[in-house]
């Protein structure tokens, strides 16, 4: 079940944990800044 929550300063430890433990084995370079995914 997913649900979707407004990103509150409680919340922003949880978010970018999310984005800073993704394994980024098939795009290294993306790894570097979340934001290289929309510039590949």
């Amino acid at each position: 079940m997913i649900e979707i929550k407004k990103l509150t300063p409680d919340l922003i430890d949880q978010f970018t944990s999310y984005f800073e433990n993704i394994e980024y084995e098939h795009a290294p370079n993306w790894k570097s800044c979340y934001c290289h995914y929309y510039h590949s």
